[in-house]
């Protein structure tokens, strides 16, 4: 097929061409929240292995260094969705009911608006506990995100070829994470928030 045919069907499909999404920076107040949560929690002595930690994140059949395509609202998540396709089919509600009992665990979640939209908030208040004033850009602090990078190269070197096998490969090295790795990730949270206090506030990363 001709570039040309190419960018014609692109552009009926109304893909658009730009940068993979840079992290911001943090600024003085994300850095005082962040202090905050941090003294909190480490003051209360939050026990972690009753929270839900959630995030969603990318697996690529190709690796991804520069420019991508993507379709207008592709793959978007608001409110709706979150509810519906995600929250609703969750088995983890069940599961930490039946393990703590319905208001003895947290959900973690980011400050993405479909988390923190009132329909939202609604919608979980018969549910679970949230827990609070998660601090904006700190990814940092979320266990979760060392499990994807502990996933991508399981993946990677797996060697998917097609969407298929990389779908069942996902769910394959999902589904065989050593629970030792787990228990490690969520038992790091307090010397992260440590951290947190002893940097004023600043970034985390290269640190686990």
């Amino acid at each position: 097929m001709s570039g040309t045919s190419v960018w014609r069907i692109r552009k009926a499909l109304k893909f658009k061409f730009k940068a993979p999404k840079v992290k911001p920076k943090l600024t003085e107040q994300s850095k005082m929240k962040r202090l905050e949560f941090a003294q909190y929690h480490l003051e209360k002595q939050t026990n972690w292995k009753k929270v839900v930690f959630t995030d969603e994140t990318w697996f690529y059949l190709e690796s991804l260094n520069g420019f991508i395509w993507r379709q207008w609202g592709e793959n978007d998540v608001n409110s709706e969705s979150y509810q519906n396709n995600i929250i609703s089919r969750c088995r983890v509600f069940t599961d930490m009911d039946k393990e703590y009992g319905q208001w003895n665990w947290l959900l973690m979640q980011d400050g993405a608006p479909a988390h923190t939209s009132n329909s939202t908030k609604e919608y979980l208040s018969d549910k679970c506990l949230v827990l609070k004033n998660w601090p904006p850009n700190s990814p940092d602090l979320n266990p979760i995100e060392n499990l994807w990078g502990i996933m991508g190269r399981r993946i990677s070197k797996e060697s998917p070829n097609t969407e298929r096998k990389l779908e069942i490969i996902v769910r394959k090295v999902w589904k065989n994470i050593e629970w030792e790795v787990i228990e490690n990730l969520i038992n790091s949270m307090e010397k992260r928030l440590r951290l947190v206090v002893q940097l004023n506030g600043e970034s985390i990363n290269g640190y686990f």
